[in-house]
């Protein structure tokens, strides 16, 4: 029953993957979002991640991409010397969320918490 389910998947995930890309700016750079307990470049991960990040260096803003709805998200931005510099609870079904923070330079984290208690992060420096 399921036999014919990976390409249909894959097609899935290339087409939010297009959608997405189709409205990033050319400046953004990508923040590599993962699922806490899960390496983001050590194996397969156990589901796709339901978020996408990406930055403008220059303006601060982070706009999040959500492929489905998760309900309420807080979004937690740090920087390691600062501390806090952005704090939200955002609603995933928008689909699409900005966020600005300070341009600062720093090594920044970012981490999510779904409605259903799911944790996801990201890091990225400016």
């Amino acid at each position: 029953m399921f036999q014919n389910s990976k390409p249909i998947l894959a097609g899935i995930l290339l087409a939010a993957s297009i959608l997405i890309c189709g409205q990033i700016k050319a400046d953004e750079k990508n923040v590599i979002i993962s699922r806490v307990g899960e390496h983001p470049t050590v194996g397969i991960p156990k589901a796709p991640v339901p978020i996408s990040c990406f930055i403008d260096d220059e303006s601060g803003e982070l706009n999040f991409y959500f492929t489905g709805n998760l309900g309420n998200v807080a979004i937690t931005v740090c920087e390691l010397s600062l501390g806090i510099v952005a704090s939200e609870t955002v609603d995933s079904s928008l689909g699409t969320v900005q966020l600005y923070i300070p341009v600062t330079p720093g090594f920044y984290e970012i981490t999510f918490v779904t409605a259903g208690g799911d944790i996801y992060t990201g890091t990225f420096t400016l």
